[in-house]
């Protein structure tokens, strides 16, 4: 099962999502804490729910972005991030929180 990256809609059931794989999440980790990412380290237990305020957002991008940069040549986990940077952009649209959900 992955953890999900979501913007939760009115109902509070996941309306936008992101799955992030096992594998994928240990190299997002590794990278993340090379690069000191320290919103996205928030989720680094595949186990445990994390929730970001839209207040969060824009920095969460940023370190979405610097950890794409580090992680060049990985491919799958590049996809990834960018599908996780274009559900942050929607969710900052939206007013609305990121809750990075685990199955």
């Amino acid at each position: 099962m992955p953890l999900d990256l979501a913007v939760l809609g009115s109902d509070g059931t996941p309306a936008d999502v992101v799955p992030i794989r096992a594998s994928v999440h240990e190299r997002l980790m590794l990278v993340a804490q090379q690069v000191r990412a320290s919103l996205l380290l928030r989720m680094s237990d595949f186990y445990l729910d994390a929730e970001y305020g839209c207040a969060e957002l824009p920095a969460l991008g940023s370190e979405v972005e610097q950890v794409m940069r580090a992680a060049l040549e990985d491919q799958e986990l590049g996809q990834v991030l960018q599908q996780a940077k274009g559900l942050l952009h929607r969710a900052l649209l939206q007013g609305a929180a990121v809750v990075a959900i685990a199955d």
